[in-house]
């Protein structure tokens, strides 16, 4: 689940506040549950107009700045801690949320204004918000980790081109929307071999290429290009007719996509491997490869189903034919 935080002053004393109230504390279920934290690139217009902040550093430094006091001062402390500190132990990562899906231009000098000096009324372009939050929340995990917290993932939801390889080059997760990226077959090329996530719902305008035939078009070509896709419920009350949101997903993608049973199960465990929750990640993840005979037939059979092996092949193909176009005085740094 998306919960959008516009980076005002109080905004997660607030969120943890709503958090409590529906009771995720003491819910039996509230394991199953995982939250991104979503931070929209024209929250900043709104909050400038108002006042609420003055300054592009300002935004940013309430959006990271509790989480980090949190990693400094124990969560016993106060009650607002208690509550971030419980929340936090739901969130998996940040995302920044593109306003618009074309292309945005952006100076010399603009990429080399500190966050603080962005004080001008229009949002900064997606990239320079991106690139400042992947910063921070490198900060923040290097904090988390010393105190043995789990590390907070970077995704995007963006569709321009710029957009994809800037969340790319930063190492996001996953991404979303990525209207372009059946278009662009390097990227496509990348983000295959890094198994970079990308989530697509065949029902919602916002994804892809909207929930017509372009949509239905560009996913499949981006399953059949071995993109890891994986399909999700984007805008469910407004995209979706049905009390199974995800189940129509798969539905459509069975009767309009033509994929068979191998298909779907290729889906499900990309859903697997881009999740949040350890114990499905571990369920599509290969055991560790040690060096000693088997002892029995079981320890000979290949892990996984046969789709899983040919992908995998191929990915470590790519991956070591690149690696025999490096020259020998530089694979040291590889």
């Amino acid at each position: 689940y998306r919960l959008p935080l516009h980076g005002e002053s109080t905004a997660w004393s607030d969120l943890a506040r709503w958090w409590e109230d529906l009771g995720y504390e003491y819910n039996e279920h509230s394991h199953k549950s995982s939250f991104v934290i979503q931070l929209p690139q024209i929250a900043f217009v709104g909050l400038k107009e108002s006042r609420t902040v003055l300054s592009f550093g300002e935004l940013l430094a309430n959006v990271f700045g509790p989480p980090l006091n949190l990693v400094k001062e124990p969560a016993s402390k106060n009650q607002d801690n208690i509550r971030l500190h419980h929340l936090l132990e739901t969130v998996s990562g940040f995302e920044v949320s593109a306003f618009n899906a074309g292309a945005e231009s952006i100076s010399v000098p603009e990429i080399n204004r500190e966050p603080v000096d962005w004080t001008d009324p229009s949002s900064p372009p997606f990239a320079y918000q991106l690139y400042h939050v992947w910063a921070r929340l490198k900060s923040l995990n290097h904090a988390r980790a010393e105190i043995k917290e789990k590390e907070l993932e970077l995704r995007a939801a963006v569709s321009s081109p710029e957009g994809l390889a800037c969340a790319y080059l930063l190492g996001a997760a996953s991404v979303s929307r990525a209207s372009s990226l059946a278009s662009h077959s390097p990227l496509q090329y990348l983000f295959a071999l890094d198994q970079v996530g990308v989530s697509v719902s065949l029902c919602s305008q916002r994804s892809l290429a909207g929930a017509g035939e372009a949509g239905h078009k560009a996913f499949d070509k981006l399953f059949r290009a071995g993109v890891r896709v994986a399909l999700c419920t984007e805008d469910p009350s407004v995209s979706h007719h049905s009390d199974d949101p995800l189940g129509q997903e798969f539905g459509l993608a069975r009767s309009l996509l033509g994929l068979n049973d191998a298909d779907l199960e290729e889906i499900c465990s990309n859903s697997k491997a881009m999740s949040t929750f350890p114990e499905l990640r571990a369920a599509v993840t290969p055991p560790a490869v040690e060096e000693k005979p088997a002892t029995s037939m079981a320890e000979v059979i290949p892990w996984g189903t046969i789709r899983h092996r040919f992908r995998e092949a191929r990915r470590e193909a790519e991956l070591a034919w690149i690696q025999r176009l490096v020259p020998e005085k530089d694979k040291k740094d590889v």
